[in-house]
């Protein structure tokens, strides 16, 4: 089985110790490649190692953190927009979006952060790795302000409802995942609720979503496969 890791951060020190035997491990149950998005302007340098001692595991992504945005939040773009050059390894612009769970002194930084990185992710024809949590309606917001620029991507930290899920996949070429535990368990309780006619109608529409998921995400994959099999050409 061919297996894509799209979302890891195993260059984080926590891995430092057993790079080598998580490495062995992947490639040994069939993992290929692994995405890795960034996190902040510290982590860029270790990604960067960890890409360069496996070229053909490793793929890096560009972006600022939600959590990790500060007061000085464009300096560290600007370093991180120039990083963009003609010959450029990264496969997606991430980790990006709004995080508002832990913090909100940071609301409208991250705002302007985010939007800023859909402009790269337009400029340079990147999918974008979107983190999203307790932060719909402004997710929302900015990406109606920016819905006509052809922006694509994988919403990746996702806590919201089924409603919620369905109003982010109405973005052209966007998947939704994971799904949050609530989430879940709410949709759960409802079925129970249901008579058997309303359980086969929310089946049948489960299925044409979860269709439309496996769609989406085809498209994308492909789009990153052929930037990745581009740039192993060149």
């Amino acid at each position: 089985m061919r297996l894509i890791d799209t979302h890891a951060h195993l260059y984080v020190e926590d891995f430092d110790a057993d790079i080598d035997a998580v490495v062995m491990r992947a490639q040994i149950n069939g993992v290929e490649k692994v995405f890795l998005p960034n996190i902040n302007a510290e982590s860029i340098a270790p990604m960067h190692q960890l890409c360069d001692r496996f070229p053909t595991l490793f793929y890096p992504m560009m972006g600022l953190h939600p959590t990790d945005v500060s007061a000085n939040y464009s300096e560290v773009l600007d370093d991180m927009e120039r990083l963009f050059t003609d010959s450029h390894p990264y496969i997606a612009v991430g980790e990006v979006g709004l995080d508002y769970y832990w913090d909100r002194t940071f609301y409208e930084e991250q705002k302007l952060a985010f939007s800023r990185q859909i402009a790269w992710a337009v400029v340079h024809n990147l999918p974008l790795m979107i983190h999203s949590r307790s932060a719909h309606e402004e997710l929302v917001e900015v990406l109606k302000n920016t819905k006509g620029g052809g922006h694509t991507g994988v919403f990746h930290c996702f806590s919201g409802s089924r409603d919620e899920a369905e109003e982010l996949l109405g973005f052209d070429g966007y998947m939704c995942k994971p799904f949050s535990r609530e989430m879940i368990a709410k949709t759960s309780s409802e079925l129970y609720d249901k008579t058997e006619d309303s359980l086969k109608e929310i089946k049948e529409k489960a299925e044409d979503v979860v269709e439309d998921l496996q769609k989406k995400g085809d498209e994308l994959i492909a789009k990153v496969q052929s930037m990745l099999n581009k740039k192993e050409e060149a």
